[in-house]
C-alpha cells in the first residue's frame, strides 16, 4: 500500500507517469487487489467522503458521470476517449492540469453515490482573471449487483450540477441537469448503467475497477 500511494504521490495521480512509473503502480494495484481483506467488497464501502489518490485514465474519469457516457456515447469507449482527452487538455497554468481534489462518497443504504470534481480553467486567462472554477457534482443511484460475488455495483448516473462556482455564482449553483434524461437518450430510451467492480476496500482505501475490460482503474483512499 506504501509503495503505491508513493507511485501514486510522485506522479500527480498518475497523471504524469512515465511508462515505468505506470507499470510500477499497475502492479502495486494487482498485488495489494491479491491481498483484499474483506468478502463481498462492494457491500462494505463507508460513506466517505472518500478522495482519488490514483488514476490509470484522466483524474476526472472517476466521476460516474463519464462511466455512464462512455456506454452511452454512440462509438462507444473508443469515442469517449477522444473526448476525455480533449478535456484532460484544457488550457491552464502550469502543469497541475484543470483538475483539484475529487472526491466520492458512497451511501449504500440510501442507494447514492456523489462524485466532487474541483476544476479551473482557463487560469490566468490572459493575465487578466483567476480563471473559471467550480466543482462539478455527479450523482447517481448505486446498488450491489446480486447473484455475483458481492464485488460488483450497478451505477446509474442520475444528474450533474456545479457548484461554488466563479461565474454566476449561487444561480449556477441551481441549475441541475438530468444526466440520467440525455444519457438514456442516446442510449435508444434504455437507462444506462456502468459496473464498478471493487477489486480491494479497507478502512483506508479502495480499488475500483470500470469499463468494458475493467482496465480503468481509480484509486481512493479515506479522508483523515
Amino acid at each position: 500500500m506504501r509503495r503505491l500511494l508513493t507511485l501514486a504521490a510522485a506522479s500527480s495521480r498518475g497523471q504524469q507517469e512515465s511508462a515505468s512509473q505506470r507499470g510500477a503502480a499497475l502492479s502495486a494495484i494487482e498485488e495489494l487487489e491479491g491481498m483484499n481483506p474483506t468478502p463481498e467488497p462492494a457491500r462494505s464501502l463507508e460513506p466517505g467522503p472518500w478522495t482519488l489518490v490514483y488514476a490509470s485514465v484522466e483524474a476526472f474519469r472517476a466521476s460516474p458521470f463519464f462511466w455512464g457516457f462512455q456506454k452511452a456515447v454512440p462509438g462507444g469507449e473508443g469515442v469517449a476517449a477522444q473526448v476525455f482527452r480533449f478535456t484532460a487538455g484544457l488550457p491552464v497554468a502550469g502543469t497541475r492540469g484543470p483538475f483539484g481534489r475529487i472526491t466520492q462518497a458512497v451511501d449504500l443504504a440510501a442507494g447514492e453515490m456523489e462524485s466532487d470534481v474541483e476544476m479551473r480553467v482557463f487560469d490566468p486567462f490572459f493575465a487578466l482573471a483567476s480563471g473559471i472554477a467550480g466543482t462539478v457534482v455527479s450523482r447517481a443511484r448505486v446498488a450491489v449487483a446480486e447473484g455475483g460475488a458481492g464485488d460488483t455495483l450497478l451505477v446509474t448516473p442520475a444528474s450533474t450540477r456545479v457548484r461554488d462556482s466563479n461565474l454566476a455564482g449561487a444561480l449556477l449553483d441551481r441549475v441541475v441537469v438530468p444526466t440520467d434524461q440525455l444519457q438514456s437518450a442516446a442510449n435508444g430510451g434504455e437507462p444506462v448503467v456502468a459496473e464498478c467492480r471493487v477489486t480491494y476496500a479497507d478502512g483506508s482505501l479502495r480499488v475500483m475497477r470500470v469499463g468494458d475490460r475493467m482496465d480503468q482503474v481509480f484509486v481512493f483512499a479515506r479522508d483523515a
